[in-house]
């Protein structure tokens, strides 16, 4: 047996076990899984309005919020949705999402073309309604 800086002694333990004993005063972080990348990226594609992906993160606080302020009137939604895809979103403990850098590349490209492909193709809809509104107006003034 030794002893280790903080004065408490620390003796080999099983494979996969801390060998020294914690110092007292220091919180310890829980034995936690790391939270996935790819699943925090999609609550927050999809119902990042309704602070899921906080909710899954442990962020009670703030999904609460989240969830009462429709995802901060969809500002929110968008800023976490960013802030996942940039790899800057971590759990409560403070910890980084687990496969960030191998699924990076792929979210990225998915939430580009989606996102622009739905936005354009909402931008053609509402110029199709728009005109065949005006079309209508137009052909029963003057028919």
């Amino acid at each position: 047996m030794s002893w280790n800086n903080g004065g408490a002694p620390s003796a080999p333990g099983p494979a996969g076990y801390p060998t020294a004993y914690p110092q007292a005063g220091y919180a310890q972080q829980p034995f936690e899984p790391l939270k996935s990348f790819v699943v925090t990226w999609l609550l927050s594609w999809f119902l990042g309005s309704f602070g899921v992906d906080r909710f899954y993160l442990g962020k009670i606080g703030t999904g609460v919020a989240k969830l009462l302020t429709g995802g901060g009137f969809g500002i929110w939604a968008l800023v976490d949705l960013l802030i996942v895809l940039c790899g800057n979103q971590t759990d409560k403990w403070g910890r980084p999402l687990e496969g960030y850098q191998e699924n990076k590349t792929l979210a990225w490209i998915l939430t580009l073309v989606f996102g622009f492909g739905g936005a354009i193709v909402g931008i053609i809809l509402m110029v199709m309604m728009v005109s065949a509104t005006l079309v209508g107006v137009s052909s029963s003034y003057y028919g």
